[in-house]
């Protein structure tokens, strides 16, 4: 069995409360999608320990996707000390960005333990990745800071993921292959330069499906959203469902 748990479902500005991205997948490996600043309070809150974390998989390098990395570097350092790094699959320029930050904020000391609590794979659009018998598949976005969709593989089990991006048909249509797929919905109906928001989203996946290009009972779980959605929760129709922190699915 393979379970996705919603640690993050909120976007940039955390409004409602909601934790910045971040999806743990669950099965023989234990997988990060994204680990914005909230992980460890994630992590923590679901009872493991950051040292149950094998592998991490960064969509793209903004802070509300990636910026929890910083806070385990530092909590591996005086508390987990782990026995061997997290493997990270991270885009081009990410490593330099994290010690940057890390550099910032902490000593020398504690910058110098990156190396030993981060194994870097650099992860590009086009590529596909095996780490410990996950599959890691990179597909175009539409966005900024070196940005990716992902597709992921594990114990037979296929997770579809967003991150943050634009309307991109092509990448979409791949990620609704998968046995669940989490797509970004910024906003009800805001509209915000590479990003959906659920009025776009539901008008490009009703039209596919009229097309006979989809399921149109194919589920599509919204993340990344603001407090619009919740507000408007009781208007957003099959095939799609807003999650929420600490939500689960089985696969």
């Amino acid at each position: 069995m393979v379970k996705v748990i919603f640690l993050g479902t909120g976007n940039a500005f955390n409004q409602g409360g909601r934790s910045s991205s971040c999806y743990l997948v669950q099965g023989s490996k234990n997988v990060l999608l994204d680990a914005g600043p909230q992980v460890l309070p994630g992590i923590y809150g679901y009872g493991l320990k950051p040292s149950d974390i094998d592998v991490i998989a960064l969509s793209h390098l903004h802070a509300d996707h990636m910026g929890g990395l910083p806070f385990m570097m530092l909590d591996d350092k005086w508390i987990t000390k782990r026995e061997k790094p997290i493997d990270v699959l991270v885009p081009k320029g990410g490593p330099d960005l994290i010690e940057r930050i890390c550099s910032v904020y902490y000593s020398q000391e504690e910058v110098d333990h990156i190396a030993s609590v981060f194994r870097y794979t650099i992860f590009e659009v086009g590529d596909t990745v095996e780490i410990n018998g996950v599959t890691f598949e990179a597909l175009p976005a539409l966005h900024s800071a070196e940005p990716k969709m992902i597709f992921m593989t594990m114990d037979g089990k296929s997770i579809g993921y967003s991150g943050d991006s634009a309307y991109l048909e092509e990448s979409i249509l791949k990620l609704l292959e998968a046995d669940i797929t989490i797509h970004e919905c910024t906003s009800f109906n805001l509209s915000i330069p590479n990003h959906v928001n659920y009025e776009e989203l539901s008008e490009k996946i009703s039209n596919l499906a009229s097309l006979g290009r989809v399921s149109a009972s194919k589920k599509i779980y919204l993340s990344h959203v603001d407090e619009s959605m919740e507000e408007n929760k009781d208007k957003i129709k099959a095939p799609f469902v807003l999650v929420r922190d600490r939500d689960e699915v089985e696969i």
